[in-house]
């Protein structure tokens, strides 16, 4: 029997998504749903993300342990501020492609440099689709 407590993942009260906050919402649901080890990395983030794409497109996900909220936009102070093509993102989130490598060849900018270091990268693992479905 799991005591693990599950993690929420929901829009910031009073708000509709966009479609990138709707594709990240569906993604980390099942990831959390179908994947314990997931939720256990979830658990031990603090940490608030946001990512433009093309068009001013963007999304922040504000991790704070059991629960994730999610907002339209750079919201607040993000803690790691990502640019990039949605084909990029997509490749690093399937794990075809190296978060670290990415931004090295340019097609991931920094909006600022992280004010967590540590704790950004522990969320582009949280966010890397698991390995079991890539085989």
């Amino acid at each position: 029997m799991n005591l693990q407590p599950r993690i929420s993942v929901g829009p910031v009260e009073g708000q509709q998504l966009n479609g990138l906050g709707m594709m990240m919402l569906q993604y980390l649901e099942q990831n959390l749903a179908e994947f314990d080890y997931k939720n256990q990395q979830g658990l031990g983030l603090c940490c608030r993300v946001s990512v433009e794409m093309e068009k001013e497109i963007g999304i922040t996900i504000d991790f704070q342990g059991a629960r994730i909220l999610m907002e339209n936009g750079v919201a607040g102070r993000p803690d790691l501020y990502l640019k990039s093509s949605y084909i990029t993102l997509s490749r690093v989130l399937s794990g075809r492609a190296s978060p670290l490598w990415e931004l090295l060849r340019r097609r991931i900018r920094l909006g600022a440099w992280p004010k967590r270091p540590i704790q950004s990268w522990k969320v582009l693992r949280f966010l890397k689709v698991p390995s079991e479905l890539l085989l």
